[in-house]
């Protein structure tokens, strides 16, 4: 069996590496090259999350809905079964926010593993997406972003809320959404610091945020371009985003390369 090199074995600048050459459509031209040569093994790992995540969501609805049913305010019941209906209502929302982070940070470690070989010019199939890597090192980077974002939004909206001004309250919300999305902005490479580099959570985070400090227009328009793709996907029934998420993930590993200074396979005819 021959040995395959680790992600990202190849010549790279030290450090961050200077700005490379960008070019969307060329960027888009991989992406898409790489998917339509490897649909199977791009498409059915977004498949399989889709449904783990709809067969969770619906256990959990019905799990809800059937404690709501059973506390019935409606129908007599005492306040203590209110509390409980309560009480279970907010533990599902628990169970169901723990198990999302735990399948999004499988899916996320996994997928970029397969994208990564892409990029690397290795063959993949189905299992080159399914299996998650640096799993730990995942949950703890996805539980830092979150964390910070939430207590930033809590810093910014409550005390809004609490003043008891509509417009204050609006204006908090839209300071929090633009926050959120420069957190997922300067954030956007971690996971793939972690899976190409080896580094820690928290020198992935560091490295990801002085990689988009130093190239923050092309980091802001792969980003924007990525969510366009998505929502366009989604709005085609949700089936479209069997093509648009791979896509989208696909370009972030080649803007991840290229700003790199990385290895990227050349597109195949």
């Amino acid at each position: 069996m021959t040995h395959q090199p680790p992600f990202g074995a190849y010549p790279q600048q030290p450090g961050y590496g200077q700005p490379a050459p960008f070019h969307l459509g060329e960027a888009f031209g991989w992406a898409w090259n790489k998917f339509t040569k490897n649909p199977a093994a791009t498409i059915l790992p977004v498949l399989i999350i889709g449904v783990i995540f709809a067969v969770v969501f619906t256990a959990l609805w019905g799990s809800s809905m059937s404690a709501v049913m059973a506390g019935d305010p409606a129908a007599g019941d005492s306040v203590s079964e209110v509390d409980v209906t309560a009480g279970t209502d907010l533990f599902s929302m628990f169970v169901f926010n723990v198990i999302a982070i735990l399948l999004g940070a499988a899916f996320t470690s996994a997928y970029y593993s397969g994208a990564l070989e892409l990029a690397d010019g290795r063959p993949v199939t189905v299992s080159s997406f399914i299996k998650p890597r640096r799993f730990g090192a995942v949950v703890a980077v996805m539980l830092i972003i979150g964390a910070t974002s939430s207590v930033i939004n809590w810093l910014i909206v409550l005390p809004a809320n609490n003043s008891g001004s509509m417009a204050l309250s609006m204006l908090a919300s839209t300071a929090a959404l633009v926050v959120a999305l420069g957190i997922a902005l300067f954030t956007m490479f971690a996971v793939m610091a972690l899976l190409d580099r080896g580094l820690s959570p928290v020198e992935a985070l560091k490295f990801s945020i002085a990689l988009v400090r130093r190239n923050l227009g092309t980091a802001i328009v792969v980003l924007v371009t990525a969510a366009v793709i998505c929502i366009a996907g989604a709005m085609l029934c949700g089936v479209g985003i069997l093509v648009a998420a791979p896509v989208a993930m696909l370009l972030q590993t080649y803007t991840w390369r290229k700003l790199t200074d990385g290895h990227i396979a050349p597109v195949t005819a």
